[in-house]
């Protein structure tokens, strides 16, 4: 199971409401899917290696396309960075160096092998 993980100062105690976010503020795997597109990749016999990525890639670039500054996330869209320089995946030899013996090199070629 996929798992994102947050660190404390101070104890928490279990079942504490840290953050809250509506879920009008949350673009879903089932967006992507409800999309034209999304919907013709679920009648194929496509075998995605990322399906959940692929279908919020899916939803943010036609959301972008249809809906524009008139979409409920073009805020959002408007903060995301203009290139992908800042995801490791994309960077060189040298940049990759400063990860050496972490865990996220093996993480970032298998992602690099994925996509190719």
């Amino acid at each position: 199971k996929e798992m994102r993980g947050v660190h404390a100062k101070t104890s928490i105690p279990p079942q504490t409401v840290c953050v809250s976010i509506p879920k009008s503020c949350l673009i879903t795997v089932e967006m992507g899917q409800s999309t034209p597109i999304g919907r013709k990749i679920l009648q194929s016999d496509l075998e995605l290696d990322a399906p959940k990525h692929i279908f919020l890639m899916i939803y943010l670039l036609w959301d972008r396309k249809v809906r524009g500054s008139k979409s409920h996330f073009a805020p959002y869209y408007d903060i995301l960075p203009r290139t992908l320089r800042n995801m490791p995946i994309f960077w060189n030899e040298s940049e990759l160096a400063g990860l050496q013996g972490s865990h996220l090199l093996v993480q970032i070629s298998d992602r690099a092998d994925a996509i190719r």
